[in-house]
């Protein structure tokens, strides 16, 4: 196995820092309350005493009204939190700061996969994927989602987008070598991740077309 480089575990340790860094700052928005629509979307939780069986759960997932797919996958992902209706706001906020933290360690791998397709050295591809990454987590603009209970709807779509642009382009490197493995990992990235960021929200059906996009503009 070969031992990472200085760089690599300098890089590794500051992207460890810019981690804890963004769960240090959003960690005060713990104490809010839900905010604007949270209400709306989630208190069908307590529609049926609860989710407790089958049938509410069933209820509760496919009841969705935020959007033409009913975005089931994201309400799903609300009973990681609770299965009723009220509840303690902090709980739904952990998970959206843990998701986003998630988000930022997929946009590091997509980079990385992108500027290596693209021919980048990998001194600069790391450095690139890093800057990136870190901006996404401290970015200021980025509070919203992570302490809006019901943004994790925006959340998990970027999830699954970074996820299937990263699984893309790690096969697309790999056609060469081994074109069947490659080309399993690219449709596989391509169709999970459309299916699992539009069922979580409608805008990460736009996968495809950014995954166009990358090959359009990939050097010859």
């Amino acid at each position: 196995m070969r031992r990472p480089s200085n760089y690599e575990i300098t890089n590794t340790l500051f992207f460890a820092l810019a981690l804890a860094l963004a769960f240090f700052c959003l960690r005060p928005g713990l104490s809010g309350p839900f905010l604007l629509d949270d209400a709306p979307n989630l208190q069908d939780l307590s529609a049926y005493g609860g989710v407790t069986d089958w049938d509410t759960f069933r209820a509760f997932v496919f009841s969705g009204f935020s959007g033409p797919s009913g975005r089931p996958l994201a309400l799903a992902s609300f009973l990681l939190n609770d299965n009723a209706w009220p509840s303690d706001p902090a709980s739904f906020k952990y998970t959206n700061i843990l998701l986003h933290l998630l988000c930022g360690c997929l946009l590091l791998w997509a980079t990385l996969q992108l500027c290596r397709n693209y021919g980048l050295p990998e001194r600069k591809a790391q450095a690139y994927a890093l800057f990136s990454a870190t901006v996404w987590l401290l970015h200021p603009f980025l509070v919203l989602s992570s302490l809006y209970a019901v943004q994790r709807m925006t959340q998990l779509a970027a999830l699954f987008v970074f996820a299937g642009m990263a699984g893309y382009l790690h096969g697309r490197q790999r056609l060469a070598q081994r074109p069947r493995a490659a080309y399993a990992w690219m449709l596989a990235s391509l169709g999970l991740g459309t299916v699992l960021a539009t069922l979580s929200k409608e805008n990460g059906a736009l996968l495809p077309l950014l995954l166009a996009v990358v090959e359009f503009c990939a050097p010859q």
